[in-house]
């Protein structure tokens, strides 16, 4: 690889680690290039490794490898973007303490409708230069309560079907004078003064027909026809309903995505370790991210040279700080 000579420009011909001693300035504009890198390969890996650990080293490629499992992905993303980020607990907890303040008769009808653990996505090694690219979601608690009863009595017979059952109906009437096979097409009926839609779940004043006339009480703001035990007749309840109805989402589900740069080994070459990940492609919000098994360095400290990363937007990992 040291015997690669430059294929192209004011330079071409030469040999590249003279070129990178000489006119370091030209080589990292070269290497910035997408073009370069897609048509001359070998020598854009020249350009971005010269003074770094090499790529195909056996402890490298270890550490590259623990990437195909979830686990480090996780235990990275966690040090990178804290705990409550990326596992469920933050958002149970946050399920658990809205359900607690619900009132009493919907504590026994609310649970976990569904429930997605952070997930890693997009798993990508060897990618635009980094060793591994990936993504990981946030986890999402999703819970909901069935509907309770309505404890109320018809008010007004005369308004509702006659196929109500609180008019002694079967709750159904026949929709459609055709039959399809032997069953024919049929409908609910609902009394409409016992049973609570939708809308009135959502504390929505029911619209102005004969049908609704006088069920919503604007002074008491609930129903009238609602006695004090029904659930439904209290309106910051109903509201609660409505919502649990549809269900109630914790944790965004946001993506994250991260690059890893794997270095066994890092020492007072770390500017050109820094110059080499800064060239890579990467979006704004992505989390970049040098990970060192062992670092040595002369006059600087640990902390001073993850600072210098840090001034980069570049984060310094020691392998160990991954728990999981």
């Amino acid at each position: 690889m040291t015997g690669e000579v430059m294929p192209i420009g004011k330079h071409k011909g030469e040999p590249v680690v003279a070129v990178l001693e000489t006119d370091r300035e030209y080589c990292e504009w070269l290497a910035a290039q997408p073009w370069f890198r897609e048509k001359y390969g070998t020598t854009y890996n020249v350009l971005v490794n010269y003074g770094g650990e090499p790529q195909d080293s056996p402890e490298h490629n270890q550490m590259q490898a623990r990437f195909l499992e979830d686990g480090p992905c996780l235990a990275l993303a966690r040090v990178l973007v804290g705990d409550q980020w990326i596992d469920d607990a933050k958002a149970l907890a946050e399920a658990r303490e809205f359900a607690s303040e619900l009132p009493g008769v919907l504590h026994s009808r609310v649970g976990i409708r569904k429930k997605l653990s952070p997930a890693v996505e997009s798993r990508i090694f060897e990618n635009q230069g980094w060793d591994i690219t990936y993504a990981v979601t946030q986890a999402v608690v999703r819970i909901g309560a069935e509907p309770p009863p309505c404890s109320c009595q018809c008010i007004d017979h005369s308004e509702c079907s006659e196929h109500a059952t609180c008019r002694g109906g079967s709750g159904e009437e026949l929709w459609s004078p055709y039959v399809s096979g032997r069953e024919a097409y049929m409908r609910e009926v609902r009394c409409l003064h016992h049973t609570h839609p939708r809308d009135r779940a959502r504390g929505m004043t029911p619209p102005e027909k004969k049908t609704f006339h006088g069920c919503w009480d604007p002074a008491q703001r609930r129903y009238a026809h609602c006695t004090s035990t029904c659930p439904w007749a209290d309106e910051h309840t109903a509201k609660l309903i409505g919502q649990l109805w549809g269900g109630e989402s914790f944790g965004s589900g946001w993506q994250e995505k991260f690059h890893v740069e794997c270095k066994p080994d890092l020492g007072d070459d770390y500017p050109n370790v820094l110059r080499q990940v800064g060239r890579y492609p990467a979006q704004t919000y992505d989390r970049r991210c040098v990970l060192v098994r062992r670092a040595a360095f002369e006059h600087v400290a640990w902390e001073q040279v993850r600072a210098i990363f840090a001034a980069s937007n570049v984060h310094l990992i020691c392998e160990t700080e991954l728990v999981g």
